[in-house]
């Protein structure tokens, strides 16, 4: 058997301030079109909350990138293969 670790954030922890901004940016997002992956990645407001967020799991620099690849990598194998369909 194979177990993973899994990093959880306590919002207890999380201060008043970043609670606030990612407040903020879930409505902004929330209000505008949802755009295609490729795209939706490099939205200044979906950086700035997944910026937030990896920094709360204390993800690496290297991490985030290896994230952004493999999610970009899982949607083109979905989108090819609903193509083939």
């Amino acid at each position: 058997m194979r177990t993973i670790s899994l990093k959880v954030v306590d919002v207890a922890t999380v201060d008043g301030t970043t609670k606030q901004r990612l407040s903020e940016l879930g409505r902004a997002i929330g209000t505008r079109p949802i755009l295609n992956i490729w795209d939706e990645v490099m939205q200044p407001d979906r950086q700035a909350l997944d910026s937030i967020l990896f920094n709360l799991l204390g993800l690496s620099s290297n991490l985030r990138q290896d994230l952004y690849r493999d999610l970009v990598g899982l949607v083109e194998a979905r989108v090819k293969k609903a193509k083939s369909v």
